[in-house]
C-alpha cells in the first residue's frame, strides 16, 4: 500500500488531551481497548460517545458499566441487505475484468474454459462484503453524529493464503478492518489513531508444531495423496472392517466398474459409501480440499500475470469498482486481488493438468461432490466438463427455506446435477437451476439417516439436560446474501437473553454448544455466565459433536436454525427454535411451527421457553416429521443412500458425452 493511500488527517497521538473540544467518537472493538480507553476517557474535553463495534467490546463496556451505542442502530436492515445483493452483480463484474484480463495472456486459459477470479466467487463476495459493509456503516454513523473527530486503535494485519485461521483469501480473526477503511485517504472527518494493543492472548497454541504433529502431517499427507488408500480409510473409519473388506474385494474382482472422483469432504456421501459400492461406483479417487495446490502454485509462476495484475491495477474503470463515495478501497483488497491474478492463475493451470490427466488415465465416469466453492473446485469441474463428463453435487446442510443467492455459485454453478434433501428446497433453487443448467433431484440426506434416536445416558443425568446450541458470529466473514444480513452485535444481545432465561432455573444441567470454528472468536458467552454467577452451565465447542449432544438433552434450543436444525429434528424431543435472525418463507415458518416451538419475536420466544421450563409445558408436537420431510430426509421411498447411488448412476449413463463445458451464466 502506497503512503498517499492512507488518510492524510490521520494522526498518531500518545496523549487524549491533545485533543481538542469538540464531538469525538471512540470506536472500540475487543476488550484490551475498552480497558485502554477508560484510562484516558476523561482527559477528552467536550462531547465523547463511545460505539462499539462487536461483542466483545460490548461485553466489556457492559461489566464496566459504561454507556455506548452500536454500530447497527445507525442504519435498516433493508439498506443492509440491498448493498448485499448489489454486491453480488458488482464481485460477478470484478470477476469478469479480472478474468478477460488473464485470458488475453493464456490460451490454455482460454482454450480450457478456466476463469480464476470467477472460480473465487465465494471468497470474493464475503471479503467485498466485509470491506463494503464497514464503509456503509461508517459513513451512516458519520452522517448521523457528524462528529469533529474520530478515535479508532491501529489494527494487526496478518498474512493470508494458507495458515489455518485465515484460509485463502479472508481476513484472519486479529484483524480490524474499521481502523484499516479509517487511515485510508478521504475522510473528510479528522481520524486519531491509537496504538495497537495486543487485543486477546493467542488462542492457537494447538498450533504450534510438535515432532509428533509432524509425523501425523506427513502420513495424512501420503494417505491424500493415494486416493484409493484415503478411500478405503473412509470406509474403515465409517463401516468397519467388513465394508473395508468388502471394498477391496470389489476393486480386485468385480468386472462392471465405474470409476468417479470424490472431490473435498464427503459428507453425505461418505455415509452411503457401502451403497455406492453396490452399484459398482469404485474405484473412487479422493482428491483432498486443501493447500496442496497453493503451495505448490508458490514454487511455479506464471510471469505474464504480473503485467497483467499491474494493468489492471492502474486501470481507472477497474479501479471504479473499489469506490465508496470518495473512498478508493482497493488497497485493503489488493494484495489478495493480486494473489488471484499471479498465484491462483498458476493453482488453475497446476490443477487442471493433473484433474485432466486423472480423468482421462483412470477413466473417470464422474466427479461428484458436496459443495464447490474453492478454485481447485472449479477447475477440477472444468476438466470433467471439458472431458464430457458429469459433476454432481448434493446439500450438505440447512437450506431452502429462503433464498439464499450465494448457493448459485457453490451448489449450481459447475454442477450438471444437484441432489437435494427434500421438495421444500426445490423452491429458491429451480429457476437459479435453471439457469445454469443444473438438475436438482430429490434423494434427502444419508446423515441425517444415521442419527439414532435412541435414548443416551449423560454423566451428570441427575437433573434434566437442556441443550443451548449458539450460533457462531461472523467477525471478518461478513456477507450478505440473506435478509435480514446477519449482524455479530445482534447474534450477542439474543444469546444474552436466552441465557438470562436458562440461568433462572438451577433445577436443570445447561450445557452450552459452541461453533466448533477457530477461523471466528467465540462471543463473551463464557465470562457473561461465569460473572452472572450461573453455576449449573457447561460449554463444549469441539469436545462432543451435536449428535452426541441432540441425544442425551432432554430438551433443545437453537438460536440461528440451519443444519442444527435439522440435526434436532430427528430425534423425539421438545425443541425451541429463535427465527429472529432469518426470515423464512410462511410454509417452512408454518410447518417447523408443528414440530417445535419457534417465534421471531425474542420477547415472546423468551415467554415461550420460560413457560416449558417452569412447567413443562410444550405446544407442538414432538412426532411431526413435516418439515423434516421437506426439507431434510424427503418422503420417498426406501433410503437416502440408495435412492443417491442409483441416481448417480442414472445421470452417469444418461450424461450426453458432447465434449462442450457448461456454461456460466451468472
Amino acid at each position: 500500500m502506497n503512503s498517499h493511500d492512507y488518510n492524510i488527517f490521520s494522526e498518531q497521538i500518545i496523549s487524549t488531551k491533545k485533543i481538542d473540544s469538540g464531538k469525538t467518537l471512540i470506536l472500540l472493538e475487543t476488550e484490551a481497548q475498552v480497558k485502554d480507553c477508560l484510562s484516558w476517557l476523561d482527559d477528552i474535553d467536550g462531547e465523547r460517545k463511545i460505539i462499539a463495534l462487536t461483542p466483545f467490546a460490548m461485553h466489556e463496556l457492559d461489566k464496566q458499566k459504561v454507556h455506548y451505542k452500536i454500530i447497527e442502530e445507525y442504519y435498516s436492515s433493508e439498506e443492509l441487505y440491498k448493498l448485499g445483493i448489489n454486491n453480488f452483480k458488482i464481485v460477478e463484474e470484478v470477476c469478469r475484468t479480472i478474468d478477460n484480463s488473464i485470458l488475453k495472456t493464456n490460451e490454455k486459459l482460454k482454450e480450457f474454459h478456466i476463469t480464476p477470479a470467477l472460480f473465487n466467487f465465494y471468497c470474493l463476495k464475503i471479503i467485498y462484503d466485509a470491506i463494503t459493509i464497514r464503509l456503509f456503516q461508517l459513513n451512516k454513523l458519520i452522517k448521523c453524529e457528524k462528529p469533529d473527530a474520530i478515535i479508532v486503535y491501529e489494527g494487526k494485519k496478518n498474512p493470508f493464503g494458507t495458515m489455518k485461521n485465515a484460509p485463502y483469501l479472508f481476513f484472519d480473526k486479529k484483524e480490524s478492518l474499521y481502523s484499516q477503511l479509517l487511515f485510508l485517504h478521504g475522510w473528510e472527518t479528522r481520524i486519531i489513531k491509537k496504538s495497537y494493543i495486543q487485543e486477546y492472548s493467542d488462542d492457537d497454541e494447538g498450533n504450534k508444531e510438535t515432532f509428533l504433529i509432524n509425523i501425523t502431517g506427513i502420513f495424512k499427507k501420503w494417505i491424500i495423496s493415494n486416493p484409493l488408500i484415503n478411500d478405503f480409510a473412509v470406509i474403515l473409519k465409517k463401516n468397519g472392517i467388513s465394508s473395508g473388506y468388502n471394498y477391496l474385494k470389489n476393486i480386485i474382482f468385480c468386472d462392471k466398474k465405474t470409476p468417479v472422483i470424490i472431490f473435498g469432504p464427503g459428507y453425505n456421501w461418505d455415509d452411503c459409501l457401502d451403497e455406492l459400492q453396490n452399484e459398482g461406483l469404485i474405484p473412487r479417487y479422493r482428491i483432498s480440499e486443501d493447500f496442496h495446490w497453493l503451495y505448490k502454485s508458490l514454487k511455479s509462476k506464471v510471469l505474464p500475470m504480473k503485467i497483467v495484475w499491474s494493468d489492471l491495477k492502474n486501470n481507472r474503470e477497474f479501479n471504479k469498482f473499489f469506490e465508496y463515495d470518495n473512498l478508493n478501497f482497493l488497497p485493503v483488497l489488493e494484495s489478495r486481488l493480486q494473489y488471484i491474478t499471479e498465484e491462483i492463475t498458476s493453482v488453475c493451470i497446476l490443477s487442471y493438468d493433473y484433474f485432466a490427466r486423472l480423468i482421462a488415465d483412470k477413466k473417470i465416469r464422474a466427479v461428484i461432490s458436496s459443495t464447490i466453492s474453492t478454485p481447485e473446485g472449479h477447475t477440477i469441474a472444468q476438466a470433467a466438463h471439458n472431458a464430457g463428463i458429469p459433476v454432481i453435487t448434493w446439500q450438505h446442510g440447512g437450506y431452502g427455506e429462503m433464498d439464499h443467492p450465494i448457493l448459485y455459485y457453490t451448489e449450481l454453478i459447475s454442477s450438471d446435477a444437484h441432489f437435494i434433501f427434500g421438495d421444500g428446497v426445490r423452491k429458491y433453487l429451480e429457476q437459479p437451476a435453471k439457469i445454469l443448467g443444473t438438475r436438482l433431484i430429490t434423494i434427502g440426506s444419508t446423515s441425517l439417516g444415521k442419527i439414532r434416536n435412541d435414548p443416551v445416558e449423560y454423566e451428570q443425568k441427575s437433573k434434566k439436560v437442556i441443550l443451548y446450541i449458539t450460533s457462531a458470529i461472523l467477525q471478518n466473514y461478513s456477507n450478505i446474501s440473506t435478509f435480514p444480513p446477519f449482524e455479530d452485535n445482534r447474534f450477542w444481545k439474543t444469546q444474552k437473553e436466552i441465557i438470562n432465561v436458562l440461568g433462572k432455573y438451577k433445577d436443570y444441567d445447561i450445557i452450552v454448544k459452541l461453533h466448533p470454528t477457530n477461523v471466528v472468536r467465540d462471543t463473551p458467552i463464557r465470562s457473561y455466565v461465569a460473572g452472572k454467577g450461573f453455576n449449573n452451565f457447561s460449554f463444549i465447542k469441539q469436545e462432543r459433536s451435536i449428535i452426541d449432544l441432540i441425544s442425551v438433552a432432554d430438551a433443545i434450543i437453537i438460536d440461528f436454525p440451519f443444519t442444527t436444525l435439522l440435526q434436532a429434528l430427528t430425534i423425539i424431543k421438545p425443541l425451541f427454535v429463535y427465527l429472529g435472525h432469518i426470515q423464512w418463507d410462511e410454509n417452512a415458518s408454518y410447518l417447523l411451527g408443528k414440530r417445535a416451538i419457534c417465534n421471531n419475536d425474542l420477547t415472546c420466544f423468551k415467554e415461550l421457553l420460560d413457560k416449558y421450563l417452569c412447567s413443562g409445558i410444550y405446544d407442538a408436537n414432538v412426532n411431526n416429521k413435516e418439515f423434516l420431510i421437506n426439507y431434510g430426509t424427503s418422503s420417498l421411498e426406501g433410503s437416502p443412500g440408495m435412492r443417491a447411488a442409483r441416481a448417480l448412476k442414472q445421470v452417469i449413463n444418461e450424461f450426453k458425452f458432447n465434449h462442450s463445458s457448461k456454461h456460466r451464466r451468472v
